[in-house]
């Protein structure tokens, strides 16, 4: 999952250089291995300010900065 951790910082960085205040990240549906990863390092990250998962599309989860 350091893939999926990896990618998520990433593009937790693009969005600030970027100005972004609202994204959505698309972990897709599965065994839930990469979604946990990705809501880990949402978690931990001092960037983000609320994240949830899309009830109406489960493998995507809309982040706030």
């Amino acid at each position: 999952m350091r893939e999926a951790e990896e990618a998520t910082l990433q593009f937790l960085s693009d969005l600030v250089l970027a100005g972004e205040k609202r994204a959505v990240i698309i972990h897709g549906h599965g065994s839930g291995k990469v979604k946990a990863a990705v809501h880990r390092v949402l978690a931990a990250s001092g960037l983000v300010s609320h994240f949830e998962v899309n009830f109406q599309n489960t493998g995507e989860t809309k982040i706030r900065l």
